[in-house]
């Protein structure tokens, strides 16, 4: 671990943090808290992030730019090597690495798999942290030695990111080893993420929790078109929500149309209150077969 110290008032430090780990180690949780506001959606369900998702922590001579990543995972199909890239280009581009584990459960394949990964930055010299996440349960210690033992960090740091629990010492240790550099963004800026994005990722968000697990991890959601709308100070969406199979697109209407009702109203306040705009949402409900094997849709949708 780092030893504290007074960092030198008249260096500004910037640079860029990736955060790598399984999925659901409390990435996006540990993202949104670091940065002060709500960037990437979350879920108990493993896999909800898919994008590359940026989180911007300015104090008064630092600013840190977090990456959330795509969880860790074995490859599958197309959309799995699509956000593999994510995280192997992260990584080499970051100056920072956090390695993020669960520590309530022991090392998984998953995890192993993310270390492998983290060799290119262990041979590069870039800083890694073995960041043992939820540290407010009730832990084993033989789980905190089975993941310190995973390879050479340049700290270790137990926190708690959906209480906040370490997460000051961690930010001002992570400032001291960032290089000098100037102010990517304003200081008033929280993330890099389009008004489409995080439009569509608040109707996933509410896929996520509204329906059963055999639902979401089969579902796209993209923003088709985005715009001013009729009334003063609305915005309009219209946004697609892909499914595989038939019979997915009816749970997620429901009968009469009351599930679709449901995603659209709990997606709607997310996307106020963060834009602070009124909302209409028209959300469309489409089968596309196979769609994680189908490369040419993904680049469409943004994967490339």
């Amino acid at each position: 671990m780092l030893n504290s110290k007074e960092k030198d008032k008249n260096i500004f430090r910037s640079g860029i943090v990736a955060i790598i780990g399984k999925p659901n180690a409390g990435k996006s949780t540990f993202v949104n808290f670091a940065s002060g506001t709500k960037v990437a959606i979350t879920s108990p369900k493993p896999q909800t992030t898919r994008h590359k998702i940026m989180g911007v922590r300015t104090d008064e001579n630092t600013q840190i730019i977090f990456v959330d990543t795509p969880g860790v995972v074995k490859i599958e199909n197309e959309l799995d090597s699509f956000m593999e890239k994510i995280y192997k280009e992260e990584i080499i581009d970051a100056d920072l690495v956090l390695f993020m584990t669960d520590s309530s459960v022991d090392v998984s394949k998953d995890d192993l798999k993310a270390i492998s990964l983290l060799k290119k930055a262990f041979s590069s010299n870039i800083p890694v942290f073995l960041i043992l996440n939820k540290c407010d349960k009730n832990v084993s210690d033989k789980y905190f030695e089975s993941y310190k033992s995973l390879g050479k960090f340049a700290g270790v740091y137990e926190i708690s990111a959906s209480k906040g629990t370490g997460i000051d010492k961690l930010i001002n240790d992570i400032s001291m080893l960032l290089p000098e550099g100037p102010m990517y963004f304003p200081a008033d800026t929280h993330t890099d993420q389009s008004p489409l994005l995080f439009a569509a990722e608040a109707v996933r968000e509410s896929i996520l929790k509204l329906t059963a697990d055999e639902i979401p991890h089969g579902v796209f959601v993209h923003t088709e078109e985005m715009r001013d709308g009729k009334s003063e100070g609305t915005i309009y969406f219209q946004i697609n929500i892909y499914v595989e199979r038939a019979s997915h697109k009816g749970i997620l209407i429901g009968k009469d149309g009351k599930m679709l009702k449901k995603i659209g109203s709990m997606a709607r306040k997310e996307i106020s209150s963060v834009l602070n705009k009124n909302i209409y949402l028209d959300l469309w409900v489409k089968v596309k077969e196979k769609w994680k094997n189908r490369r040419d849709l993904l680049r469409s949708w943004g994967y490339e």
